[in-house]
């Protein structure tokens, strides 16, 4: 984008000291000659006004892609000013565009973080080298997004009818037991954790979870979240190239709750993959309130 506005620039400087220059040489010529150079000239203002408006919806709202202050995390399904000023230094980063044309594009930022948002965020991502590059902007590269500039104090912004804000701690609970795993099984618990809600309700959107140990991905056919009465959040996943997976659907905690999760693993079928050693383990919890 810096390309364009640079290059669009200098060719209207071009052609405005062109119909400057030509315009000294008008008093001298015959009537005809002049008439007809003005003709030119008019041409030649109209363009430039043609090339400072493609300059004007090119740069649109992304002429500035540092500045704003990033002070609460953001993920999918997240809305508001603040994911338009993501969405504006994403844009302005090289590689990091969310699309060139369209909703999403330079100067047509959305306050909505969508796909287009994610894949974005986990080029930005990998362009720093920031793990893990799953697309959720958490303390980590919110960081780095401001340490590109610092001028602009972005507050964060609640939406009525979908809580976003407030606090929620993370803590262990009663984990399960270890014990072997037969193929095709489904739903093995493998970690728990108990989140609670401060003073407000809390949107909780998913959990990143990453797989250790000296297995393989393939050993489970999805993840999945479940809730203390069993109730699954959302679909299985499958685990990533860095053994991680988005499980879960947005979720509200209720002010002064908690609400206990466990994340299992669905087994695949025996095959070459029997008697290996995994672990799942919890590494983000992807929300709008301070953790």
């Amino acid at each position: 984008m810096t390309l364009t506005k640079s290059k669009t620039a200098r060719v209207a400087a071009g052609f405005l000291g062109f119909a400057m220059a030509a315009s000294a040489f008008v008093p001298a010529l015959a009537s005809a000659q002049s008439a007809d150079l003005q003709s030119q000239i008019n041409a030649l203002l109209a363009t430039i006004s043609a090339l400072q408006a493609q300059l004007s919806a090119t740069t649109g709202g992304s002429t500035v892609t540092t500045g704003y202050t990033f002070n609460t995390n953001l993920t999918m399904g997240s809305k508001g000013t603040n994911v338009m000023n993501l969405q504006k230094v994403l844009n302005g980063v090289d590689g990091t565009q969310l699309a060139t044309v369209g909703a999403g594009s330079p100067g047509n930022e959305t306050s909505n973080f969508g796909g287009l948002t994610r894949a974005a965020v986990v080029k930005f991502q990998q362009k720093f080298g920031i793990t893990p590059a799953v697309g959720y902007v958490g303390p980590v590269t919110r960081a780095k997004l401001n340490s590109m500039g610092s001028v602009v104090v972005v507050p964060p912004v609640v939406t009525p009818g979908n809580p976003t804000g407030g606090s929620l701690s993370v803590s262990a609970g009663s984990q399960p037991t270890n014990s072997l795993a037969p193929a095709l099984a489904a739903r093995i618990p493998f970690t728990t954790v108990v989140l609670t809600a401060g003073s407000s309700d809390v949107t909780v959107n998913s959990l990143t979870v990453e797989r250790t140990g000296p297995a393989q991905n393939a050993v489970f056919s999805g993840v999945v979240l479940l809730k203390s009465d069993g109730t699954q959040v959302g679909i299985a996943k499958s685990l990533n190239s860095n053994n991680q997976a988005m499980v879960g659907e947005p979720w509200v905690i209720k002010a002064g709750t908690s609400m206990t999760v466990t994340v299992a693993g669905n087994r695949a079928t025996a095959g070459l993959l029997s008697g290996q050693v995994v672990r799942l383990n919890v590494v983000a919890v992807n929300t709008s309130a301070s953790v």
